[in-house]
C-alpha cells in the first residue's frame, strides 16, 4: 500500500511538471517519491534536477538537505559533504551541521567535524551524546586540555549505561595524556573498565600507550597487534603509528638464549652401554674394575719388576735342590 501510494504521487508530481517544469519543489516532491518507492536512482535524478537553475532558494536547500542525506545513506559522504555545505551556505541550519558533520566522520576529516559539533552544543549543550562525540573529536585532534574540563566525575556518572564506557575511555585518554611522566598510569582503570564492557580500537591504542609507559612491552605488543589484525575491517586512522610502535617494541625485547641441553631428533647416535668385564678371583685387578669412562693405562701381571726381589717361598736355593 505504501509503494503504491508512493507510485500515485509520482504520477500526479510528473503531470504538474509537464506544466510547470522548473518549479523546485516539484522535483524535491518527485525526489522523495521515487526513494520512498525504494527507486534511490531515479530519486537522485529528480534531486539533480530540482536544482540546475535553483540553487539559493529555500526550497533548493531542502533538496540539497534531502540529496545529502540520500547519499549519506550510500556512503558517498564527499557527495554528501558538498550537498551539506552548499546547504549551510544558502542559511545557517541545524540539519546541515549535523549533516555535513556526519559527512566529516566518514571522511575522517576530524577538523570540520569538531568544529560543527562545537556549533551543534552551542545549540543544544545538554546533549550528551553529541557531548560525547565532541570530545571523541577533540581527543582524536590531541587537544586534551580542551577535553579535560568536560569530564567531569559529574558529567560520566550522570551518562546513560550505554554511553557510561565510552566515558570511561576518554576520561581514562584525557588522564593519560594531560599526567606528568612519573603518573602515566593514570587512566589504566578507566580504560580497563572501559574494554571489559565494549572492545574499541581508541581503547586499544591508548592503553598500549600506557604499557609503554609503565615498561611493561609484552602488553603493549599484545594491544598493537589486536589493532593490526581488526585494521583490515576498519581502517584505523593511527595504524601507521601502531605500526611504527610495534617495530620499535620488537627492536627493542631481548633475543631468547638458546636451550644448553639439546633436544634429541631422529639422527641422534645411540649411546654405547658398555659391559663391565668379568675378572677371575685371584687377579688382583679385581678390585680395580674400570668405570665405564675409565680405561686402564696398563694391564697388571704377575711378572716381578726388575727391582722386586723374590720371597724363599717363591724360588728354591741351590743347597736344598742339592739335599
Amino acid at each position: 500500500m505504501r509503494i503504491q501510494n508512493y507510485g500515485t504521487v509520482v504520477l500526479a508530481v510528473k503531470d504538474f511538471l509537464l506544466y510547470y517544469p522548473s518549479e523546485t519543489v516539484s522535483w524535491l516532491m518527485l525526489g522523495q517519491a521515487r526513494q520512498g518507492e525504494g527507486n534511490i536512482n531515479a530519486a537522485l535524478d529528480a534531486y539533480s534536477q530540482a536544482i540546475v537553475s535553483d540553487k539559493k532558494s529555500p526550497d533548493a536547500q531542502l533538496v540539497l538537505l534531502a540529496r545529502g542525506q540520500l547519499y549519506l545513506q550510500q556512503r558517498q559522504f564527499q557527495k554528501a559533504f558538498d550537498d551539506f555545505d552548499q546547504a549551510i551556505l544558502i542559511s545557517d541550519t541545524r540539519e546541515g551541521l549535523r549533516g555535513r558533520y556526519e559527512a566529516a566522520l566518514g571522511l575522517q576529516d576530524y577538523k570540520t567535524a569538531e568544529t560543527d559539533a562545537a556549533a551543534l552544543l552551542a545549540l543544544t549543550p545538554n546533549d550528551a551524546p553529541l557531548q560525547l562525540a565532541y570530545v571523541d573529536l577533540l581527543i582524536r585532534n590531541q587537544q586534551f586540555t580542551d577535553a579535560a574540563p568536560i569530564l567531569t566525575d559529574k558529567f560520566v556518572n550522570s551518562l546513560s549505561k550505554d554511553d557510561k564506557p565510552t566515558g570511561w575511555l576518554f576520561r581514562g585518554i584525557v588522564k593519560f595524556a594531560t599526567a606528568k611522566t612519573s603518573e602515566k598510569s593514570q587512566g589504566l582503570d578507566d580504560i580497563n573498565n572501559a574494554l571489559a564492557v565494549r572492545e574499541s580500537g581508541l581503547g586499544h591504542y591508548y592503553r598500549g600507550q600506557i604499557y609503554e609507559a609503565l615498561s611493561r612491552p609484552e602488553d603493549a605488543i599484545a594491544d598493537y597487534q589486536w589493532l593490526l589484525y581488526w585494521n583490515s575491517l576498519y581502517h584505523y586512522s593511527y595504524i601507521d603509528d601502531v605500526s611504527a610502535r610495534l617495530d620499535t617494541l620488537g627492536s627493542s625485547l631481548p633475543s631468547p638464549t638458546p636451550s644448553i641441553t639439546p633436544r634429541p631428533t631422529l639422527t641422534e647416535t645411540p649411546t654405547k652401554v658398555v659391559t663391565p668385564t668379568r675378572t677371575p678371583r685371584g687377579t688382583p685387578a679385581a678390585s680395580a674394575t674400570p668405570t665405564d669412562t675409565e680405561t686402564p693405562e696398563e694391564t697388571p701381571t704377575e711378572t716381578p719388576t726388575e727391582t722386586e726381589t723374590p720371597t724363599p717361598t717363591e724360588t728354591p736355593t741351590a743347597a736344598a735342590t742339592a739335599s
